[in-house]
């Protein structure tokens, strides 16, 4: 193609082609996808999986000579100067501010070749502007922690009638459904009906923006005369606007309803499973009750299907970490450990490891409470302590199936610790995690 032709492309374009992370070839399918999703060429790189978003941002930061966003740490927002700015601005735009010092403001932004972005940043808010180079997924972190769903549920729930509702009523007929959920609803359940439309839109639109917004986990949690509805995203809570406490008793029940739960039983804890699709995106979803003296905590933990990547540096991981990674996990035999506080990625990071290895001549087996993602190649096996299959039981068992790695969900107690150190020292490659929050507190555990 001539040189005409690549100068006509966005800049972003121009910038990977003189790295050579894209070639003149991939140009086509890049448009095409373009053109196909209505979407940003961020967006389609993405897609085509051509590259990461730290190869764009690490091009834009050495290209335009802006500094790289920490990669090791969450971006730490400056919450009063973003509500100023404005949630839609913000999350049109993909920047967030991180700090304001005198008369300038640092901000942090995945596409910094908009000048004219940055002029206005500075008129509305009389600072000048400092920009600092951060991928779509930090900046949208960053953005989650601080609007989170507060917006669209102080849109629900300022409605008067749902304000002043006792007992909602239901029409799911005429309800809309926001995901298409795989398992199919009983709407002639009673609870069923006496969902009100409003309340299946909520229960959709919670489900949904917590998948845009990558969180790991859902919390409702009832109290006297309110209820809390909490996301975790990168490993931290975040309290969102919550509906009335009349919402409580019929959001439960829907999802109680989703799970395949009892929605009768509300004495004992319960778990259960709901596969829905938001968008293109598939995602099951692991939900569990815990009765309270104000009713049943719910706790949801998304797990997203067929987004492990391969890749390590799409983790975070810097190129160099990632070889040290795999090299590391590709070792014939050992221990390898990967530790984090809740909603950290430790299982995630573990998949991604696995997928790495999992070739014909290998011989997997993992044992899992639960069994989160499901591949081909690996034999996974779900912890049944009712019935004996503990860690341990299940990893003495594993030794006598002539597997090379194994992966043990958790290290939780001495035995499974035991049993873990000895297989790795006899010739086996063991994967484990164990929750602390950070690697030198595994010492002491």
């Amino acid at each position: 193609m001539s040189e005409s032709f690549t100068k006509n492309q966005p800049l972003v374009i121009q910038l990977l082609l003189k790295r050579g992370l894209i070639k003149q070839e991939d140009l086509k399918s890049i448009h095409d996808t373009i053109n196909r999703t209505n979407g940003s060429v961020e967006e389609a790189l993405f897609a085509l999986g051509i590259v990461t978003e730290l190869d764009i941002a690490e091009v834009y930061s050495e290209e335009l000579e802006i500094p790289l966003a920490d990669q090791e740490h969450p971006l730490e927002a400056d919450k009063e100067l973003a509500e100023m700015i404005g949630e839609s601005v913000c999350r049109e735009n993909n920047f967030v501010p991180l700090s304001k010092e005198g008369d300038t403001v640092k901000i942090a932004l995945a596409n910094p070749t908009d000048l004219m972005l940055l002029e206005r940043i500075q008129l509305s808010t009389g600072l000048v502007t400092q920009p600092v180079v951060a991928t779509f997924s930090m900046v949208n972190s960053a953005l989650g922690r601080i609007f989170g769903l507060r917006d669209f549920v102080n849109e629900m729930t300022s409605n008067e009638e749902m304000s002043g509702m006792d007992e909602p009523d239901i029409d799911e007929e005429n309800s809309e459904e926001i995901v298409d959920l795989d398992y199919p609803v009983d709407i002639e359940h009673p609870v069923a009906k006496g969902c009100d439309s409003q309340v299946i839109r909520l229960v959709n639109n919670i489900l949904t923006s917590a998948i845009e917004n990558n969180a790991s986990d859902i919390h409702i949690e009832p109290f006297e005369k309110s209820v809390k509805i909490r996301i975790r995203i990168d490993g931290e809570l975040n309290e969102i606007s919550p509906p009335p406490k009349a919402m409580y008793i019929p959001m439960v029940s829907r999802l109680k309803i989703l799970a395949k739960m009892d929605i009768a039983e509300k004495r004992i804890p319960q778990d259960g499973a709901i596969t829905l699709k938001a968008g293109e995106k598939k995602v099951d979803l692991r939900v569990s009750t815990v009765p309270t003296v104000f009713g049943e905590k719910m706790a949801i933990r998304i797990l997203s299907k067929g987004v492990i990547p391969t890749d390590l540096t799409k983790l975070g991981f810097s190129a160099e970490q990632a070889k040290n990674f795999k090299m590391s996990a590709e070792t014939p035999h050992g221990l390898l450990l990967v530790t984090g506080p809740t909603g950290s990625g430790k299982t995630t990071t573990l998949y991604s490891v696995l997928n790495l290895v999992n070739r014909p001549n290998v011989n997997i087996m993992t044992i899992e409470d639960p069994v989160e993602y499901k591949f081909e190649g690996m034999n996974q096996v779900y912890v049944r302590s009712q019935v004996g299959l503990t860690f341990a039981a299940a990893l003495r068992a594993f030794l006598r199936q002539d597997p090379d790695i194994i992966m043990v969900g958790e290290i939780r107690d001495q035995e499974t610790a035991q049993i873990c150190l000895r297989a790795a020292l006899t010739g086996h490659m063991v994967f484990s995690t164990l929750h602390t929050n950070d690697a030198l507190a595994s010492v002491n555990r």
